[in-house]
């Protein structure tokens, strides 16, 4: 299981854009492919712009809240494991 907090898109110097959100959509889907189960937890209250490309849509979530970042990652450590 791959549970990644982030804050926003993929971005690095020269690593953003559409190339970052492919690049990231597609080691997605390569670890997929080795039975790695993946989940974003993001603050970025844009990502529902791009995170749809890179996962599914059942397969990310945005937090307006930190304080609820416990109860969030319970429930999806709960969802890949029952």
């Amino acid at each position: 299981m791959l549970i990644l907090l982030s804050d926003g898109k993929p971005l690095d110097q020269e690593y953003h854009g559409e190339y970052a959100i492919e690049d990231t959509r597609m080691a997605l889907r390569e670890s997929q492919r080795y039975g790695i189960k993946s989940f974003c937890i993001t603050v970025d209250r844009e990502a529902a712009e791009y995170l749809p490309r890179m996962y599914a849509s059942s397969r990310w979530v945005v937090i307006d809240d930190v304080m609820k970042l416990p109860d969030k990652i319970t429930r999806i450590y709960r969802l890949f494991t029952t």
